[in-house]
């Protein structure tokens, strides 16, 4: 076994068993659980005890979450396992593999992504004009649409208290007037 923080490397290959000695003895409990978890994936994936270096490649990664999917993995945690191999594999690459690295791992996503609150446009007129049956849902989406165009309109604007200032928000004022006033 190699001390904490080395990983063998011969001819660039990687010993998975040495990788998972390096995750138990220099991470957390649960952090080296993961990383066990995902190397004893790698392990079933790729068959034998190391991997070169050279084998891992952008399109040996996402066969990977491939395989994970196809073994009734979830998507997000299929996607979870693949930024764990890449932090894996970060130190056996090294400084002068970090080329090769960044190009093998370039489809994973090393951060969570900024959620937007913004709805497309086309979304919003797709949702304007969806024919619904169900009339809660209806009235769910006639709310929605009164809050999207209403830009600040107060409910007691619907039964006529101020005039709109856009043509959709006069439209949309009407239609949930006629809807849904008492």
């Amino acid at each position: 076994m190699q001390p904490s923080g080395e990983v063998a490397t011969a001819n660039r290959l990687v010993c998975f068993d040495d990788l998972e000695h390096n995750a138990a003895v220099s991470k957390s409990a649960s952090t080296a659980r993961m990383y066990s978890a995902v190397i004893k994936r790698l392990k079933q994936y790729h068959g034998g005890d190391s991997i070169d270096l050279d084998d891992i490649t952008a399109e040996y990664v996402d066969a990977f979450g491939d395989f994970l999917l196809e073994q009734g993995v979830a998507p997000s945690s299929a996607a979870q396992f693949k930024m764990v191999f890449r932090a894996i594999f970060k130190a056996p690459f090294g400084e002068e593999g970090s080329a090769r690295f960044k190009e093998a791992f370039r489809n994973v996503s090393s951060v969570n992504k900024a959620a937007t609150h913004a709805i497309a446009i086309d979304d919003v007129r797709l949702l304007a004009h969806a024919r619904i049956a169900e009339p809660v849902l209806d009235k769910l989406r006639s709310v929605f649409m009164y809050c999207l165009y209403g830009g600040g309109l107060l409910p007691k604007d619907v039964n006529g208290a101020s005039e709109p200032a856009t043509p959709q928000q006069t439209s949309l004022c009407a239609d949930f007037g006629a809807k849904y006033s008492a």
